[in-house]
């Protein structure tokens, strides 16, 4: 999970610098990322 979540923030920081493509997927994607860090916070990780 942790593992997904650094290629998760990685894909949406190249997208916020992509501009063209960017402004299209950004929204979508911190949308989901922002999904995805309240679940993996309702995972225990120990």
């Amino acid at each position: 999970m942790v593992i997904t979540t650094i290629v998760l923030n990685s894909d949406l920081g190249e997208s916020f610098g992509q501009g063209k493509m960017g402004d299209a997927v950004a929204p979508v994607s911190a949308a989901l990322y922002a999904r995805l860090v309240e679940n993996a916070a309702a995972i225990p990780l120990e």
